[in-house]
């Protein structure tokens, strides 16, 4: 789990998050760029469907988070304060921004009861479909739009899943939606949710996790510094689909090459689980 900001900053900045899965021991034909690599990710954010519904827009947004990037921090954690009820506000009413999401006006919720998506279509085989993720186990569903207190510690977030993961462990349900009507479910805007109604997210996976430590300084080593998630490691089975994907190609390898240089260490990509205290 992930959120989005290009600094590490306090857990009472309330911002939208990520969820991405790194399958290891994948056969079939690579993507380009991939060809030397057994793995598949899957990359997701909250919600279904894409902040923009092309680069361009997204562009313009990141540029904005980007100006505020190592700065103000006590002023980010007190903008989330006020944008947090505007949003609930007009989410009231069937509205919905995610400028205002982005800029701290996300819901103070449990990550681990939130949906993810991959907001973007992927090949499925055959055929074409957005992916999501929710949660399965009652003690996982019990914690959607359940309040987290993101106040008490800048690390509060991180301090509520290792108590989860370490006591009592759960499980997700990863789904597909299939493409099929090309008006209703585009390819190319991102930002436009395919309709549920009649055509609703399918159940393929179950995602079960142990009991277990979720974090140690070797894991954040390890998982974070040394490991790289992006939309094209995977298989041509599931190639990504639509602008977003394609410019995603081109920007996820300048954005690795950076953190390698920052974190003084190359990524790895692995073959194997690693071997984790």
């Amino acid at each position: 789990m992930s959120a989005i900001p290009g600094d590490p900053i306090r857990d009472s900045v309330s911002l939208p998050r990520g969820f991405s899965i790194k399958i290891i021991g994948v056969d079939g034909d690579r993507l380009p760029g991939a060809e030397d690599q057994v793995t598949q990710d899957f990359l997701m954010a909250s919600g279904v469907a894409f902040s923009n519904p092309t680069p361009v827009g997204f562009l313009r947004n990141t540029k904005l988070l980007a100006a505020t990037t190592n700065r103000a921090e006590w002023a980010k954690a007190a903008l989330s304060k006020v944008l947090r009820p505007i949003d609930q506000a007009l989410e009231a009413v069937g509205g919905e921004s995610a400028l205002l999401k982005g800029f701290g006006g996300y819901p103070d919720t449990n990550p681990i009861g939130d949906r993810y998506g991959t907001q973007a279509p992927l090949r499925f085989g055959d055929y074409i479909a957005k992916f999501d993720i929710v949660p399965e186990s009652p003690n996982f569903r019990a914690l959607t739009d359940q309040k987290l207190d993101e106040s008490k510690s800048p690390d509060s977030i991180r301090e509520e899943l290792m108590a989860i993961f370490a006591n009592e462990g759960g499980a997700w349900t990863l789904r597909a939606q299939l493409c099929r009507d090309l008006e209703e479910n585009p390819i190319e805007d991102a930002a436009t949710p395919w309709p549920e109604q009649g055509n609703p997210y399918i159940p393929v996976a179950t995602i079960t996790v142990k009991p277990q430590k979720s974090w140690s300084e070797e894991r954040v080593t390890v998982l974070n510094e040394q490991t790289a998630f992006r939309p094209w490691h995977g298989v041509e089975a599931h190639r990504p689909l639509g602008s977003v994907m394609r410019a995603r190609r081109a920007v996820y390898p300048v954005i690795q090459d950076l953190r390698s240089q920052l974190n003084g260490c190359p990524m790895h990509e692995p073959r194997s689980l690693p071997a984790l205290d």
